[in-house]
């Protein structure tokens, strides 16, 4: 069986999922959500919105926010430093967004062999009203 690139293909058990979470990208200094409900994975939303390539695409920040958890990553997943550093600039304008109180953050996904098992990587810290709270290092 061919290994999936989650970056570009989705499958169906997953639209569900796309449907609960309020994702977004960041491109070019630009905070965009997809719809609510909208069940578009970020490559779909980006590809028809920006018109971008595959290699353009992996280098954008971008996320989700669901049940009180917010998670942010590029490429294939992934995290670096400059992701935390953009990420934590567009915080407070999620939450106002979403107008929402209280969020966990986390950096990167650990891709699961389901869509269900998919766990969050890096815990940062919480956003509790207008703070963020980084965890103890």
């Amino acid at each position: 069986m061919d290994k999936v690139d989650f970056r570009y293909v989705t499958k169906d058990d997953a639209r569900d999922f796309h449907r609960r979470r309020r994702a977004f990208v960041i491109y070019k200094d630009e905070l965009s959500f997809i719809e609510e409900g909208c069940a578009m994975s970020h490559w779909e939303f980006c590809s028809t919105k920006f018109n971008i390539e595959k290699d353009e695409f992996n280098k954008l920040t971008r996320g989700y926010y669901i049940d009180g958890n917010l998670v942010f990553y590029k490429d294939n997943f992934i995290y670096d430093e400059g992701v935390i550093e953009e990420a934590l600039k567009y915080v407070h304008k999620i939450k106002d967004y979403l107008k929402v109180d209280k969020m966990k953050i986390y950096f990167g996904q650990i891709i699961g062999k389901t869509s269900d098992d998919w766990k969050y990587d890096y815990y940062y810290g919480d956003l509790v009203d207008n703070e963020i709270i980084e965890k103890s290092k």
